[in-house]
């Protein structure tokens, strides 16, 4: 485990947002937009110095309180756990059954899911398992235009799926390449 994490201080906001539902991010994220307001989505902030600065925060959205594994399927080796919650904590749940994630990141006790995917944070075990988003099955996100979406493979076909009252029925979604960070969504669950 790599226990090098800088210490230079987190960016301070105008404003904090803590969302405690994925209709609450999405609505969050709208109104950003609408707003012309810049954004930063940040879970534990591990990686919070990795990449470009961002010169002004006008709000920060903190995805801490979006922390639980809502749902382990055991015995198809599947969970739902939302963006919030820590690799540790999610170990800690999925190892009562015997289980765990095979993931490595930086900061590993710290970091949250996803921050994880945004970053595609991966240490040695990606070698044997993968990266972190080839262990993911589907991904609900939401956008800024006030719109969660759903993405799931079904046989294999990633496909996407809209809620929203005026969501279009052509919402495509696509895999981001790796190393890209996820900059345009929020991560709410994965799978």
């Amino acid at each position: 485990m790599r226990n090098d994490r800088p210490t230079t201080p987190d960016p301070i906001a105008t404003d904090l947002v803590q969302p405690s539902t994925p209709r609450e991010v999405a609505a969050a994220l709208k109104r950003a937009s609408d707003d012309q307001r810049s954004i930063v989505i940040r879970g534990a902030g591990t990686k919070m110095t990795w990449g470009r600065a961002t010169p002004r925060i006008d709000v920060m959205l903190d995805m801490r309180r979006l922390n639980r594994v809502l749902e382990h399927q055991h015995g198809d080796l599947t969970a739902t756990i939302e963006a919030g919650a820590t690799l540790r904590d999610v170990n800690d749940a999925l190892s009562r059954l015997g289980q765990g994630l095979p993931l490595d990141p930086s900061f590993a006790d710290e970091a949250t899911i996803g921050g994880i995917l945004a970053t595609n944070d991966s240490g040695p075990l990606r070698h044997r398992y993968g990266a972190p988003r080839d262990l993911v099955i589907g991904v609900q996100l939401a956008t800024t235009a006030g719109v969660t979406a759903r993405t799931e493979a079904v046989r294999g076909i990633p496909i996407a799926s809209a809620t929203s009252p005026n969501a279009s029925p052509g919402l495509r979604i696509r895999r981001s390449p790796s190393p890209s960070w996820l900059t345009f969504s929020s991560p709410e669950r994965t799978m």
